[in-house]
């Protein structure tokens, strides 16, 4: 009897010890992720990175670290589908050039393994690419719409970024899985051409001036990705020459279609256009963006 009472204490006291490590270790998270964002010195918020992500990959190869939520934790972007089988975690810091640095994580619910994503530079015809994990178009993960193309699971997801101090960037990216391994792009963003071959993009990616916001919202009523049309301007911005881009005031769209997403320029009639509020991402969604599950 008092060798069972032992044996539970024991089992006991390694069960607070590990909630208490548990904790311990999503504290220090949580710090290093506040000084990597907050800190004024660009080198603080570099040497804090490297000790965020360190910590981050060790959470994730914790047994249980799929069981633990951080949808709610500042600083980390959490997207997860319905059915809860990966999560999707990115997060940025801001250089002293005026851009944003991305990285992201895919966590797999069925064996806890995850994939950290890493970033390409060369964007040169990428939105016509299949892409794997070691060739990532970077962003800020803010919205997730799941949806089935020839029985498979996709899910079309929202990004922002700013890969320079003059330009920011949106992308429309599509995510799946080939046995259990994260693919980027899929052939499912149709442009419908009456006397040509139809074009299909794997992705979207607009750019666009730093000194102004762009909308790319999901009107769930609508059943369509609604975006702001973009029209070339000579920039506007103190020292840059040349020409950039600036929403013109009216809207383009992604309107789903079984398994695709087809595209219309200009949504010019009223069964097209109702009034929706107008986010403004950079600030709104950024302000909303670490609290949520797909939204």
């Amino acid at each position: 009897m008092l060798k069972s009472i032992s044996l539970t204490l024991l089992l006991f006291v390694a069960v607070i010890n590990y909630l208490d490590a548990q904790k311990t270790n999503l504290e220090d998270l949580f710090f290093y992720a506040d000084v990597m964002v907050h800190a004024e010195a660009e080198s603080h918020r570099l040497k804090a990175l490297e000790e965020f992500k360190t910590r981050f990959e060790g959470f994730l190869d914790q047994p249980s670290s799929y069981s633990i939520p951080l949808e709610n934790t500042p600083y980390i972007s959490t997207l997860i589908p319905p059915d809860s089988s990966f999560k999707l975690f990115t997060f940025q810091i801001n250089e002293r050039s005026g851009k944003s640095t991305d990285f992201g994580y895919i966590q797999l619910k069925e064996d806890n393994s995850y994939y950290a994503l890493q970033p390409t530079k060369n964007l040169e015809d990428i939105e016509f690419e299949e892409l794997g994990t070691e060739r990532w178009v970077s962003g800020l993960y803010y919205h997730m719409v799941p949806f089935v193309n020839n029985g498979k699971k996709h899910y079309l997801l929202f990004a922002y970024s700013q890969p320079s101090l003059y330009e920011k960037r949106k992308v429309l990216e599509v995510l799946s899985f080939d046995q259990g391994k994260p693919v980027f792009g899929a052939p499912v963003l149709i442009k419908r051409q009456e006397t040509a071959r139809n074009i299909e993009q794997y992705r979207k990616i607009y750019t666009y001036s730093a000194d102004v916001s762009m909308t790319i919202r999901d009107d769930q009523e609508l059943g369509a990705v609604v975006i702001d049309h973009l029209m070339e301007v000579r920039s506007r911005i103190p020292g840059v020459s040349g020409n950039t881009f600036v929403p013109d005031g009216t809207y383009t769209a992604y309107f789903k279609d079984g398994g695709e997403w087809i595209y219309k320029d200009k949504l010019w009639g009223a069964g097209d256009v109702r009034a929706f509020k107008k986010e403004e991402p950079e600030q709104e969604t950024k302000s909303r963006l670490f609290n949520n599950r797909n939204d």
